[in-house]
C-alpha cells in the first residue's frame, strides 16, 4: 500500500507538460476556436489519439495508444474489483466498496482473516470453512488487488512515454500535412486534430494520479475493513 501512496505523493508533485506544448503550437484563428475546444473535449473524454490519415503524423500519436489503454485498463480493473465482490455477495449493482466488504466481514461470521504480503498489498482468507459465495468473494477481491496491483505499476512510465509524444507532436505543423499532399483546405481540420491530441496528452498526468489515489483509497477501505 505504501507503494500506492508513494506513487500517488509522485504524481501530484507536477507531471503537467501540456503548457510548454501548447505553447509552441500554433494557435487556431478566433472563429475556428469554438470548433477547436469542442473537438479537443470529444477527443479527451475517449481518452485515445485520433489519426489523421497521414503516415508521419500519426506514427507520432499512435505511440500514445499503448500508455492510453494502460489507463484505460487500470480503471476497468478498479470497478471490476468492486463488481465482482458485489456480484458474489449477490449484492445489488453500484453497491459501495465499503459496504460490500461490510457485507463479506458478515457472511464470513468472524473467519475471515487479513495478512499483508510482502509487497504490503493486504490479502484475505478463510480460517476455517465459510459458504460458497463468502469463498468466491474472498477469491474476488483477493484477485482483484492483484489485478489493480500490476495495472497501476504499469501506470509508473505513461506520464513520461505522453510527455515524449507531446513534445514529438511539437514539430507537427500546417507544412507537414501539405508536404503530404494534403489540400490546404484540409490542413485547419487536421491541425484541430493534432491540437485535440495534444489536450488528452496534457490530461494524462492527472488521469494516472486520480486511478492511482482511486487504487489507494480502495486498498485502504479494505484494510480498515479487516484490520483487528
Amino acid at each position: 500500500m505504501r507503494r500506492f501512496i508513494a506513487f500517488a505523493l509522485a504524481l501530484a508533485m507536477g507531471l503537467s507538460f501540456v503548457d510548454n506544448a501548447e505553447a509552441k503550437k500554433p494557435k487556431p484563428e478566433p472563429a475556428a476556436t469554438e470548433e477547436s475546444s469542442e473537438g479537443g473535449e470529444e477527443a479527451s473524454a475517449a481518452l485515445e489519439m485520433k489519426m489523421v490519415g497521414v503516415p508521419d503524423v500519426d506514427s507520432v500519436f499512435s505511440q500514445a495508444n499503448d500508455p492510453l489503454k494502460n489507463i484505460s485498463d487500470a480503471k476497468a480493473k478498479l470497478a471490476s474489483l468492486n463488481t465482482n465482490l458485489a456480484t458474489a455477495l449477490a449484492l445489488p449493482e453500484g453497491t459501495p466498496f465499503a459496504d460490500a466488504l461490510a457485507d463479506l466481514k458478515a457472511k464470513g461470521e468472524g473467519k475471515i482473516a487479513m495478512a499483508i504480503d510482502e509487497k504490503g498489498m493486504p490479502k484475505l482468507s478463510a480460517s476455517d470453512a465459510v459458504p460458497e459465495n463468502v469463498q468466491t468473494a474472498l477469491d474476488a477481491v483477493n484477485q482483484g488487488v492483484a489485478d489493480v496491483q500490476s495495472a497501476v505499476e504499469l501506470l509508473a512510465a505513461v506520464p513520461d512515454q505522453c510527455k515524449e509524444v507531446a513534445s514529438a507532436a511539437t514539430g507537427i505543423s500546417p507544412s507537414s500535412f501539405t508536404g503530404a499532399g494534403i489540400s490546404p483546405t484540409q490542413v485547419p481540420k487536421m491541425m484541430k486534430t493534432v491540437q485535440g491530441n495534444i489536450k488528452v496528452l496534457g490530461m494524462v498526468p492527472d488521469e494516472v494520479k486520480s486511478v492511482v489515489d482511486t487504487a489507494a483509497g480502495l486498498m485502504t477501505t479494505l484494510k480498515d475493513s479487516f484490520a483487528g
